[in-house]
């Protein structure tokens, strides 16, 4: 088959990604929130980089999470631990001799067997609820009866007790929340409504963060990470894009992936793995490249490995 048209396209596609995140969609800004880097102010307001040196300070045998360090061991406390997790313990990787977060997840009634009615809506007590308290199974009909109770935002209505996620088309200072419906609520995302979505990645990807890898955001305005993550390799290679502008007055801001050194607008070389084949690692925040997925790119893998 002639792929020359879904090439073009997939280029198209990387470069609208970029130019995206150059314009100010950038998943690097809740990356580095959830890593607790420390932001470096541009003169615009922006963070140009970020100081993120603590990470070459953990250590192979502890774990970490929230600004604390644990032994292998440990267990977090009833208040550090997240929703939806009653317990955490430090573990240890005997192979590799690195420690790590073992959580155990919350197993919710409704996952354990089939919905009480075809497109039954969840409804919860409040944000930190992690499995629902009631069904609503007359939905639709509710939403458009006047008299019952519901929210609005971002011109659609929720009813009474239903969670409402903003993502990548919210506005900045609604974006990564968490609400949940109730008397009061207003549409601004604010307390005790709404609550900001963390992705815990210490508590997930320790073991990645301690090896220097990166994760992959599939939107670049994703709040969390998908579990993808490019690794440095003796085979990655610096690469500059043919239409790169490189701004010579800002040589010294640098991101560093393993032993490399890149520029803001070069690329690291793609990975060898299957799921990172459409991964794009692109220097734009300091001191890390940037993943994001090349959507074009993984629809192909994708329908490629159904094929075979």
């Amino acid at each position: 088959p002639n792929l020359q048209p879904i090439m073009e396209y997939a280029c198209l596609a990387l470069l609208t990604s970029l130019l995206g995140l150059v314009g100010g969609s950038d998943p690097s800004e809740q990356y580095y929130k959830e890593l607790a880097c420390i932001p470096n102010k541009a003169s615009n307001g922006k963070p140009q980089t970020y100081d993120c040196n603590f990470l070459n300070t953990l250590k192979d045998d502890k774990c970490y999470y929230k600004g604390k360090e644990y032994d292998v061991g440990q267990q977090l406390g009833k208040t550090d631990l997240p929703d939806c997790l009653p317990s955490c313990t430090c573990d240890l990787f005997y192979h590799s001799n690195k420690a790590y977060w073992t959580c155990v997840h919350t197993d919710c009634p409704e996952n354990l067997g089939p919905e009480p009615c075809p497109g039954a809506v969840r409804l919860y007590n409040t944000t930190k609820s992690c499995c629902s308290d009631a069904f609503e199974c007359e939905y639709s009909t509710k939403i458009k009866l006047k008299e019952t109770p519901t929210c609005e935002y971002n011109g659609k209505k929720y009813l009474y007790g239903e969670k409402i996620y903003t993502g990548p088309n919210s506005p900045k200072q609604d974006k990564c929340k968490i609400c949940v419906c109730d008397e009061g609520f207003n549409g601004s995302l604010t307390e005790p409504w709404c609550r900001r979505t963390s992705c815990d990645m210490y508590l997930h990807y320790l073991s990645y963060i301690k090896d220097g890898c990166l994760p992959t955001y599939y939107n670049p305005d994703d709040c969390c990470p998908v579990p993808i993550f490019r690794c440095p390799k003796d085979t990655d290679l610096v690469i500059t894009p043919k239409n790169a502008v490189i701004d010579d007055n800002n040589k010294d801001l640098k991101c560093k992936f393993g032993n490399l050194e890149m520029q803001i607008g070069q690329m690291l070389s793609r990975g060898k793995e299957s799921e990172e084949e459409c991964v794009e690692c692109s220097c734009i925040t300091p001191p890390h490249p940037t993943c994001v997925m090349n959507a074009v790119c993984e629809t192909k893998r994708q329908t490629d490995f159904t094929s075979k």
